[in-house]
């Protein structure tokens, strides 16, 4: 079974963002599943700076809360280069719609469709061969059927499906729910041809980070950046290409696996 995200405490945010990794602690076979666990959040550490030359980071991120709260969709890649990290994208929207492919170092990756309440899961030869082994050989090259509130593999990699509109409504509010003050300067940049502002940031587990949001009239979380994890955000509003798999592409039939709700 893979755990919950561990929440990635952000201070140039001001919030707390759930984008760090799964980690594989035992095996899992369809018919069955184990309890989740959840990581706590780290404290952040934020550093009051301001830039009387451009948009201070509050100002900003109030727009960028706006602004998400307005999103229909987005596209959510994560990069986690520390132990057991996950690795991939995701495509989601507001109606629970959910395509995109994530992988655990160490553990193996998966192709994941989501609509609605049902998970379809097409784990990898690593993922099988660590989760699934004493039915790999049978389960294929074929989709696997999940409820996407039990607690299996495939409802703990469809948890990153709902991050990236979070991050956007999220942006600048405080764990308690408070807005918390500026933590540094907001410094214009160009990225990949894109008008952005950064800020700095310190994390106690991620160390230092970066985040940029686009300057336009109505801004967007584009990325959270260190040595060692990345969030990019890209498609915004976009369609999202969730279809089902085709039913002789599915294991059993594609009888649900698991339907024990998350406690």
């Amino acid at each position: 079974m893979l755990m919950r995200p561990h929440r990635l405490s952000a201070a140039v945010l001001l919030s707390t963002l759930t984008a760090a990794g799964l980690t594989a602690c035992g095996p899992e076979k369809p018919g069955g599943s184990d309890a989740a666990a959840s990581a706590p959040a780290a404290p952040a550490s934020p550093l009051v700076r301001n830039s009387p030359a451009v948009p201070e980071p509050v100002a900003l991120l109030r727009k960028v809360r706006t602004a998400g709260a307005a999103l229909t969709s987005v596209k959510t890649s994560y990069t986690n280069h520390g132990r057991q990290g996950v690795t991939g994208s995701v495509s989601a929207d507001r109606d629970g719609n959910c395509v995109g492919t994530l992988d655990v170092e160490g553990t193996g990756g998966a192709q994941i469709i989501r609509i609605g309440t049902t998970v379809w899961m097409k784990p990898d030869a690593r993922l099988k061969g660590t989760l699934m082994l004493s039915v790999a050989d049978r389960i294929g090259d074929k989709w696997l059927a999940y409820s996407a509130h039990g607690i299996t593999t495939a409802a703990k990699f469809a948890d990153f499906c709902d991050l990236g509109l979070e991050l956007q409504e999220q942006a600048g509010v405080a764990e308690g729910g408070g807005e918390a003050g500026p933590i540094g300067a907001a410094v214009p940049k160009t990225v990949d041809g894109t008008e952005v502002l950064t800020f700095p940031l310190r994390d106690l587990t991620y160390g230092e980070l970066e985040a940029a949001v686009t300057r336009t009239a109505e801004p967007h979380l584009l990325s959270l950046s260190g040595d060692t994890i990345a969030v990019a955000f890209s498609e915004f509003d976009e369609p999202v290409p969730a279809t089902p798999p085709p039913s002789d592409q599915l294991f059993n039939g594609g009888k649900l696996i698991d339907r024990v709700p998350i406690p």
